[in-house]
């Protein structure tokens, strides 16, 4: 094995580029990693129209981040849309308001959670043990509580009420 990939003794190390503390017992993307991605979504929330190229390394620096914060796959999949059927890497796409509400989300994602998540756990808990209830009133706004003091969700404890707005 070649010296300069191997690690003596720590309690933080680097895989696959993401840190894990074995203290914490946490993943997250080293700073680097962690500016390039807020300083790439901020330069594309500038401007109209990006090439593909610029859209598939964003994309690429993205999906590793899903690792650490898993919610954030789904905001992955409209910048994903953006390049199917593109095939000269310099062609330029302009990015919709709704691909640019995604970024807006990374960025909370980035800035809000840290870019931590605690080890997911094996245990499953149902609706009935997290108290989840929603609202079928029709109306545009979904409301969610979820009152149980001791779930975790993405590494947060939960007894947050969240508004979702379609």
């Amino acid at each position: 094995m070649a010296p300069e990939k191997s690690v003596g003794p720590s309690q933080i190390i680097s895989f696959a580029g993401i840190e894990l503390d074995s203290i914490l017992m946490e993943a997250r993307l080293p700073q680097e990693k962690l500016v390039k991605c807020q300083a790439l979504i901020s330069a594309f929330l500038k401007r109209r129209k990006v090439s593909l190229q610029e859209i598939q390394s964003l994309t690429g620096l993205l999906n590793l981040a899903c690792s650490v914060v898993v919610s954030g796959r789904a905001f992955l999949r409209r910048l994903i849309d953006l390049t199917l059927g593109v095939k000269r890497p310099h062609f330029l796409i302009r990015l919709s308001m709704e691909v640019k509400a995604d970024m807006l989300v990374w960025q909370t994602f980035l800035t809000g959670f840290n870019v931590r998540s605690f080890f997911l756990s094996d245990d499953w808990y149902d609706s009935h043990q997290l108290q989840l209830y929603t609202d079928a009133s029709g109306t545009l706004v979904l409301v969610l509580f979820l009152v149980s003091i001791g779930a975790m969700v993405n590494g947060l404890i939960a007894g947050v009420i969240a508004l979702l707005h379609f």
